[in-house]
């Protein structure tokens, strides 16, 4: 274990007092850190119900959780911006099928009974590409909402598990 002293004299005060520099490597998923924070702690040193951890190794985590959780959100975030996007160009196709089956029906037949056909199969043309886009947004609803989910997870559990450690930190003390 370092001490306060030792590790700030370890690593430069640029990166704040006790805290390793930050990796430039690619961030890990926060459920690999989460892994890797709970590894510590079972691995940490038992002293009288308390468990004794790294210092350097568990801010690096931390560091690392901090620079994650950005990530998990920005990617939940273009998921949702893909929905609306994919929304958007179904309700697009969908008016163009619709208004390409009138032009066509028009041109063609002039005679009442011929005219409604076309408008039947038209909106027949139309309920199937709207039955279409439902299915699609539930799917993408339905995944963006497991996704945040996990999020939500991942940061409660994390948010637990810091709370764990500063009351151990402040226990130490």
């Amino acid at each position: 274990m370092h001490t306060r002293q030792a590790v700030e004299s370890e690593f430069p005060a640029a990166d704040g007092p006790g805290r390793p520099p930050r990796r430039a490597a690619r961030t890990p998923h926060m459920m690999e850190i989460i892994e890797r924070l709970e590894s510590e702690v079972v691995a940490g040193r038992r002293v009288m119900s308390k468990v004794m951890v790294d210092e350097n190794e568990f801010l690096s985590l931390l560091d690392q959780l901090r620079e994650a959780v950005p990530s998990e959100l920005e990617q939940a975030r273009r998921v949702i911006t893909k929905r609306e996007e994919i929304v958007r160009d179904a309700q697009d196709e969908a008016e163009k099928i619709v208004a390409t089956a009138r032009e066509r029906a028009e041109y063609l037949i002039s005679d009442r009974g011929l005219t409604a056909e076309a408008r039947y199969r038209s909106e027949d043309v139309l309920r199937q590409a709207r039955e279409s886009q439902r299915a699609t947004n539930s799917e993408i609803e339905s995944y963006a909402r497991r996704l945040l989910e996990d999020v939500e997870q991942a940061l409660l559990r994390s948010h637990a598990e810091i709370e764990q450690a500063k009351s151990r930190l402040s226990e130490q003390t």
